[in-house]
Parts: C-alpha cells; sequence; structure tokens
C-alpha cells in the first residue's frame, strides 16, 4: 500500500521494515497457533458467509476458534 508510507521526494524510509515487520508478525501468529471455524453447541463447524464491513477498519465478521 504505498500511499501510507507517502510517495516522492518524502516517502517514508522505513517502509520496508514495517512491511517486513508485519509480514513476520502475521506468520509467527499462523504458525503459533490453529485457526478453525467456530463450532455451535452440537459440536458442528459454523459456516462462514463473509459480510464485510465498510469505513476506516474493514473486517469480515464471522466466528472463528483460535487454540
Amino acid at each position: 500500500m504505498p500511499l501510507g508510507f507517502g510517495w516522492g521526494r518524502r516517502i517514508c524510509v522505513g517502509r520496508h521494515l514495517a512491511d517486513a515487520a508485519v509480514w513476520i508478525a502475521i506468520t509467527s501468529f499462523l504458525a503459533t497457533f490453529s485457526v478453525h471455524k467456530a463450532l455451535d453447541e452440537d459440536g458442528k463447524e459454523i459456516p462462514v458467509i463473509p459480510k464485510f464491513s465498510t469505513g476506516v477498519a474493514v473486517y469480515a465478521d464471522f466466528l472463528l476458534s483460535i487454540l
């Protein structure tokens, strides 16, 4: 996302470091934890129906289980 780091002469000098830090954090999380679909009271997986929000912070609204 180049706009977040500026452009031209005023571009952020730490953009590559920030990108690498986010990549390492996400891969470490995925390597450490098990992410599964959430289970209902009968032990069956709850189907994921992606519904995304709008605005500055965009997220998918669905349940999951992190172990």
